[in-house]
C-alpha cells in the first residue's frame, strides 16, 4: 500500500472460491482504521475497531467478495490482514503476509477528570486550526476555541481528546475530539461593524484590529478568552449551565475614547436557521440549537447570503447565549 495518502478509503473486489458449504470464520485487521467484509453480496461484518472476527455460513462455489478499508488515522502505517477458517481448513492468512507488519499503537487519550485545557492543532473540515485551545470538563461536554478569530469552532459530548497523532513518535501536533462532533462555526471572526445587511461576512480579521490577548483561568480552571477588536477590549467566557449545553458570554469594554458603538455578532451560520420563538433557534437539520438570553441590549435577526443563513445579534455591551446539542 505504498504511495497512498495518510488517510484513504480502499475497496478490493474479487472472487472467493468455496469448495465445501459450511460455517466459515474470518478475522480482519485494518491498521489505524475500520474495515468491512461483503461476501456473496451480503455484508457479513462491519468492524468498529481496527480488528475483529465474524462467522457466517457460505454455499459452495465462486462467490463475489469485497473488502473495504477506511484508514482515518494518519499517524500509523497502513496494513490489512485477513484470515479464514472453515470445514476441513485450519486458519490461514489469505492476505499478503508482507502487509501484516504494523505494530499496534497504544492510543494516547486525554481524559478530562477535572476542567482541562490543551493547546494543539485541530483539524476541522477544509482547515487546520494551528492555535486551537480545547477545553474539557468532567461532565463530558467539551469545546474547541479558535483564539485567532475569537470563535468556538466545535463542541462534543463523550471522551475528551485523542492525542496519539500529537505525541506518538514524532507526531504532527494535532489532537482529535473523542465523540460525536458538532461543527459550530467556520474559522472566521464572529464580530463586525456590519452596516450594509447585504455585505458578505468577513473571512478573516483584516481591517478589524483584532489582537488575541490569551486567556485567564478562574478558580475552577475555566478559561476566559480575551482579545481586542475595533479598538475595544472583549472578554469571552464559556461555561456549562446546569440545564445542559455550553453557555457563552461576550462582554465588550469601551474604546479609548470611552465610547461603545454597536457591534454585530454572528451567533450561527448554516444552511438552515429557523426561529422557534422565545429567542430559540434550530440550526441545520435539528443538529443543534441556540437560545439567546433576553437582554435589552441585544437585537436579533436572521439573514440569507447566497445559500447560507446567518443568525446575527446587534449589541453594545454584552451578549449571552447557550449552544444546545
Amino acid at each position: 500500500m505504498n504511495g497512498l495518502s495518510d488517510t484513504f478509503l480502499l475497496q478490493y473486489k474479487g472472487k472467493l472460491k468455496i469448495e465445501e458449504a459450511g460455517s466459515y470464520k474470518f478475522k480482519l485487521s485494518t491498521a489505524a482504521g475500520l474495515g468491512s467484509l461483503i461476501i456473496d453480496n451480503k455484508e457479513i461484518a462491519f468492524f468498529k475497531s481496527p480488528s475483529g472476527e465474524a462467522t457466517t455460513t457460505l454455499p459452495a462455489g465462486e462467490l463475489p467478495f469485497e473488502l473495504r478499508y477506511s484508514k482515518s488515522m494518519d499517524w500509523a502505517k497502513p496494513s490489512i490482514g485477513l484470515s479464514i477458517a472453515g470445514p476441513g481448513i485450519r486458519e490461514f492468512i489469505i492476505s499478503d503476509q508482507n502487509g501484516i507488519g504494523s505494530e499496534p499503537v497504544d492510543p494516547i487519550l486525554i481524559n478530562a477528570a477535572t476542567n482541562t485545557v490543551l493547546r494543539s492543532f485541530i483539524d476541522i473540515p477544509q482547515k487546520r486550526i494551528v492555535h486551537a485551545v480545547s477545553v474539557g470538563s468532567p461532565e463530558g461536554t467539551h469545546y474547541t476555541y479558535d483564539p485567532e478569530n475569537g470563535a468556538i469552532v466545535q463542541v462534543w459530548h463523550g471522551g475528551f481528546l485523542d492525542a496519539t497523532p500529537m505525541w506518538h513518535e514524532r507526531g504532527d501536533g494535532s489532537s482529535r475530539a473523542m465523540g460525536s462532533v458538532e461543527y459550530i462555526d467556520l474559522p472566521a471572526i464572529n464580530i463586525t461593524t456590519l452596516q450594509n445587511p447585504g455585505v458578505t461576512w468577513k473571512a478573516d480579521t483584516t481591517g478589524t484590529g483584532f489582537r488575541p490577548n490569551g486567556y485567564r483561568l478562574d478558580q475552577s480552571d475555566r478559561p476566559t478568552f480575551r482579545y481586542t477588536v475595533y479598538g475595544r477590549p472583549v472578554q469571552d467566557s464559556v461555561w456549562l449551565p446546569a440545564s445542559g449545553g455550553i453557555s457563552r458570554q461576550i462582554s465588550f469594554g469601551d474604546d479609548r475614547q470611552g465610547t461603545a458603538n454597536e457591534f454585530v455578532f454572528r451567533v450561527a451560520v448554516s444552511d438552515s436557521i429557523v426561529s422557534n420563538g422565545d429567542n430559540l433557534f434550530t440550526i441545520g437539520d435539528k443538529q443543534w440549537y441556540i437560545r439567546v438570553n433576553d437582554d435589552q441590549d441585544t437585537k436579533l435577526s436572521v439573514r440569507t447570503i447566497g445559500t447560507r443563513r446567518e443568525l446575527l445579534a446587534t449589541c453594545k455591551k454584552q451578549l449571552r447565549y447557550t449552544i444546545i446539542f
